[in-house]
């Protein structure tokens, strides 16, 4: 199978994209276009893209492992092992997730991997890291982790509160856990979330990713851009944004637009956050407010060079592998989240949110 690189020439179009010459595999990328507009048929599913914002990454990953409920679950554990978050260990990658009771709600759990083989589970928990919060607090349905990081010493676990709804079907909102450096257990930083509806954010926060620069903690976050009635069920539609913080535990303020959507339609959410070579990337979901259960607006895994300053970027590229095709019948990538070793490494979730399995890929020098 050979990849030849090609560039679409035309009014407007500067993207480029990685064509697989051998068609007959279900996961070659073939593009059409009509002006500045494009069609890439992927995965068996159409993604529409504006060619000024989307293109085809230049490097490449290989999947090396698909880690299954199976083998990461515990026993009581009724389905998903989502939203992968590693956390890179003195002797181990310990990688955080949720997982849904019998009742579909999400509770925290974490398996560990070889540091010198991150293929190989070494350990993994059987009982949740927290409880679920109190009856008529954000987190009462779910807690679902997103980022980890260590400061001062202590280990901080950012994650998003799940509370079940009425009218729309949740709320969610940005939750801490601590867990201090003399001790072996998290503790909820308060009761409440630390990052909430606010007054330029009604709807809901989610997936907060947290990193450390220049002494200051730096969130980007998804955002609830609105709520939309589609046949009998409310969607969300939601988007990227920033805010800063001088101790990572007060998130004041107003934030700011990280990515620009490239439709009204477009959701992004779930960034992470790398460096390659000089250059440093954001990886993110994007999927579309309809049919994204598996069709044709489900989640891709894509990225953007980091924006200097305020400056949004919009320009953004699709990430690639190298042997998806090995992998049968991925409906979706989702939930992206790096770590670094020798080289890059990325987690991320595949078809139904991550109800089978987790996928392990290396970047390609």
């Amino acid at each position: 199978m050979k990849v030849i690189r090609r560039w679409a020439t035309g009014t407007n179009l500067k993207f480029h994209a990685y064509v697989i010459q051998n068609l007959t595999n279900a996961t070659s990328p073939r593009i059409a276009c009509l002006g500045s507009v494009c069609t890439v048929v992927y995965a068996s599913c159409f993604y529409p893209f504006d060619s000024n914002t989307l293109r085809y990454s230049i490097h490449m990953w290989e999947i090396i492992r698909e880690f299954s409920f199976a083998e990461v679950a515990p026993d009581w554990a009724y389905s998903h092992i989502q939203v992968p978050t590693p956390f890179v260990m003195d002797n181990k990658i310990c990688v955080y997730y949720a997982t849904r009771d019998s009742d579909g709600k999400s509770h925290l759990l974490s398996f560990g991997l070889d540091i010198e083989n991150p293929t190989k589970i070494v350990e993994r928990e059987i009982n949740p890291l927290i409880d679920l919060g109190q009856p008529g607090t954000f987190d009462e349905d779910g807690v679902m982790v997103s980022s980890v990081i260590e400061a001062n010493g202590d280990t901080m676990v950012f994650y998003t509160g799940w509370q079940r709804s009425h009218t729309v079907p949740y709320n969610t909102s940005a939750g801490l856990l601590i867990r201090k450096n003399s001790s072996r257990s998290f503790q909820r930083y308060s009761i409440g979330p630390i990052l909430g509806r606010n007054v330029s954010e009604p709807f809901y926060t989610n997936t907060p990713f947290v990193y450390l620069q220049k002494d200051k903690f730096h969130m980007i976050y998804g955002s609830g851009k609105e709520w939309t009635l589609i046949g009998d069920r409310y969607e969300p539609t939601y988007f990227l944004r920033k805010r800063q913080s001088t101790d990572g535990l007060e998130w004041g303020g107003l934030g700011e637009e990280f990515l620009q959507p490239i439709s009204k339609e477009e959701s992004t959410v779930r960034a992470t956050r790398y460096h390659s070579g000089k250059t440093t990337k954001i990886l993110f979901s994007s999927r579309f407010v309809r049919d994204f259960r598996g069709g044709s607006g489900s989640y891709a895994i894509c990225e953007v060079t980091e924006p200097c300053s305020s400056e949004v970027n919009n320009l953004r590229s699709r990430v690639s592998f190298t042997n998806l095709g090995q992998f049968s019948n991925q409906n979706m990538l989702a939930y992206p989240a790096i770590f670094s070793l020798d080289v890059n490494y990325l987690l991320f979730n595949g078809s139904s949110f991550g109800k089978n399995s987790i996928f392990l890929a290396r970047e390609e020098s």
